[in-house]
């Protein structure tokens, strides 16, 4: 089942209405992470490594990656 998802959003990334679409879903997860960890106490700065701004960067085929900061010893879940 996995496989077929992964190949149908492959396949849907090539549209161009489809575009939008992923890139709305992506800023919200972006949103939902920096709400969702960003009243954590032990976590310093998130920063995304992704360059989504690049010609290379393709919405549902390309990833999003974090980086996450934390104080020492420290592991959020």
């Amino acid at each position: 089942m996995r496989r077929t998802l992964v190949k149908i959003i492959k396949i849907l990334a090539y549209l161009p209405l489809s575009q939008i679409f992923f890139k709305f879903f992506y800023h919200q997860s972006l949103k939902k992470v920096s709400k969702e960890f960003g009243s954590d106490e032990n976590i310093i700065d998130i920063y995304l490594t992704t360059d989504i701004k690049s010609s290379d960067f393709l919405y549902g085929q390309s990833d999003l990656n974090l980086l996450i900061v934390v104080t020492n010893q420290c592991h959020p879940k």
